[in-house]
């Protein structure tokens, strides 16, 4: 995880993936979940911020 991050990469813990996507009410913002939902496993941040329409920048900070 450490290396994948070094990389690049972007990592977020499964759990609290779920908690944000099931809270009431939810603390992230729609386009928040929508970076979210977009990450995925081993996803590098280029391609997230490709499919969602933003800026690498953006999505590391999202």
């Amino acid at each position: 995880m450490i290396r994948r991050v070094h990389r690049g990469a972007r990592y977020v813990d499964p759990a609290l993936a779920a908690d944000a996507l099931t809270a009431e009410p939810c603390p992230l913002t729609p386009r928040e979940l929508d970076v979210l939902r977009a990450a995925g496993p081993d996803r590098p941040v280029t391609a997230i911020a490709r499919r969602v329409h933003l800026s690498q920048g953006t999505v590391r900070t999202t």
